[in-house]
């Protein structure tokens, strides 16, 4: 005769419901010039609902440096730090890592997004056009009539 296996201790329940964490990265500006301001953006929602109150660190990657700042979910869901990025290096991708975590706990969740930083723009002399030949100008004072710039 063969052995019958015992019946299951109580009824089956069926594990919880998987709940879908998701996590974005934005920049503010993905090719801005050196010696201005980033901002980074980072959106935390589970089942497609914000959470409010999760740290969130960046962690910003230069050629030869990496930098940090943090910020906290607020009702949206959302947490954003900003940074002078300085003299970074033109024309080299900078990476920032957004991490979701409780303090002293795992990673809730990562997301990366990117800038590469442009020269500085050029300054500009600014004043009067330059004089041209053949426009009628006369010497201070000779004259009250307008003249036009060509």
């Amino acid at each position: 005769m063969a052995a019958q296996a015992a019946p299951l201790p109580g009824p089956l329940v069926a594990p919880a419901a998987f709940t879908s964490y998701t996590t974005t990265a934005t920049v503010s500006n993905s090719t801005p010039r050196q010696n201005t301001s980033v901002t980074v953006s980072g959106t935390r929602k589970s089942g497609g609902k914000p959470v409010a109150g999760i740290p969130m660190t960046a962690t910003w990657r230069y050629k030869t440096t990496t930098s940090y700042c943090t910020d906290v979910t607020n009702a949206a869901g959302v947490a954003s730090c900003s940074r002078r990025i300085s003299r970074a290096t033109k024309g080299y991708l900078v990476r920032v890592t957004l991490v979701f975590a409780p303090v002293e706990r795992a990673a809730l969740g990562t997301s990366v997004t990117s800038f590469t930083p442009r020269k500085l723009a050029r300054m500009r002399r600014t004043g009067s056009p330059p004089l041209r030949s053949g426009l009628g100008l006369r010497p201070c004072g000779a004259s009250s009539t307008a003249h036009k710039w060509a």
